[in-house]
Formats: C-alpha cells, structure tokens, sequence
C-alpha cells in the first residue's frame, strides 16, 4: 500500500528551464521525420503556436495543419515518426550539452537535493531524447524519473505519468497541493490547472510573463537565478 504523506514533489520541463531549446537537431529531426516517413516538406513554422507541445502530438498534428493529411493515416505511422525523429537526433547530436544549461538551474537543484525534494521531469521530449540531453548537460542523476512526450496527447498526461511513476518508485501517493511543476509555456500552466497541481511559471522561453499570467499562473519568474523566491514559493 502507497503511503500518503506530505511530502513535496516538484516536477520540471526540460526545454527552455532546465535547457536551452531550439536546438538543430531537434528542429530538422522533425522534418526529417516527416519527408521520410510521410514524404512531405513540412516546417514547425507551419504551426505557429506548437512550442511546449509535446513530441508526438506535434508529429502527427502539424502534418495534419500544414498538408491536411487525415489523422489515422499519421496515427498509423507515429512509430516510425518517432523512430525517424530519434535516428536523426543521435546522428547529429553533440556529446557534450553543459552549455546549454539555462541560468540558475545547478545552483537551485543543488540546493533541492540538500533538502532531500525528490525532482522528476515532465518534458514534451522523446524519453530517449530527453534523458540523453539531461545526461550530456550533467543534470540526470538530480532526477529520479519522469513523464516524456512520447505516447502522450497533452502536457497534462506527462504531468499525471511523471506523478505516477515517482510515486511508484519511492512508494508514496503525493498530495496535489505539495506537487509544484516548473515550466516555462502556457502549456505548462494550463496542464498544470487541470491536474490540479501548483505550477511556476518561468519566463525564459517563447511566452512573455503576460500571457503566462493570462493562461494562469499564479507563480510567475523571470528566470531560475531567482533561487531565494523559488524557496520561498514552495515553502508555502
């Protein structure tokens, strides 16, 4: 039987809070999935709003936006979207990614891990993907596990499985009102609202503190070096 205690949990997203985003090999990883699994010339620019999303629902819906290929044709061949995405990934990836270490991030998930808060990811990412970054930036072993973008439709299920999966592993059922997750889209918030946990907003990414606060957000930051207000927020 899971133990129910007060015990925190924060949650973190991987592109633009804990690493820089954008990168090329996740950007061209797409349209090389595309071209060759669906033989079309497809951008992310022809989903304008699709940054925080997560992996496999930007594979199968921005196809769907930009050529008007029916749903089920792409939900048939998410596999290999996704297979393609990671075989152009690690084909072109570095191996080395510390410098893309946003801002703050080390020193504050230093200080959580002196607290003894257990840290898990929520990130729109291909779990492969994901972790290999985190890996290569020397940020993983501050996390215990997390929910991926791979077999998902929203943020708010990496957010539910992330939960789930760390509560199996320490054997504990966190309360909502203890779980903060820190993101930096209005995906993030909105996720975050309909699971009912509380969410930090961090304004480092493409969405301006003003439409983080529109979508929601009750802690907005404009970075991570905001260490003192940070343990301040989750300090109730």
């Amino acid at each position: 039987m899971m133990k129910s205690l007060n015990y925190q949990l924060i949650l973190f997203d991987i592109d633009w809070t804990l690493l820089k985003g954008n990168l090329q090999e996740h950007v061209d990883g797409f349209q090389y999935a595309w071209k060759k699994v669906l033989g079309i010339e497809a951008r992310l620019s022809d989903w304008p709003t699709h940054h925080g999303q997560p992996d496999a629902v930007i594979l199968e819906k921005l196809p769907q936006i930009s050529h008007g290929i029916k749903s089920e044709i792409i939900h048939n061949k998410i596999e290999d979207l996704k297979g393609a995405k990671e075989e152009y990934f690690f084909a072109h990836c570095r191996q080395d990614y510390t410098e893309m270490v946003m801002p703050g991030v080390r020193a504050l998930l230093s200080e959580l891990k002196k607290r003894s808060i257990p840290l898990a990811i929520k990130s729109g990412n291909l779990e492969k993907i994901g972790w290999f970054r985190l890996e290569k930036a020397g940020l993983k072993d501050f996390f215990i596990t997390g929910g991926f973008g791979d077999n998902v439709s929203s943020k708010a299920e990496s957010v539910e499985q992330a939960i789930s999966r760390i509560g199996k592993i320490v054997n504990t059922k966190f309360v909502h009102k203890n779980i903060y997750d820190v993101g930096d889209s209005k995906y993030d918030i909105e996720a975050d609202l309909k699971v009912g946990i509380n969410g930090i907003a961090v304004a480092s990414g493409f969405d301006s503190r003003e439409v983080l606060r529109k979508t929601g957000a009750k802690y907005i930051l404009d970075s991570l070096v905001e260490t003192d207000k940070f343990l301040e927020i989750i300090s109730g």
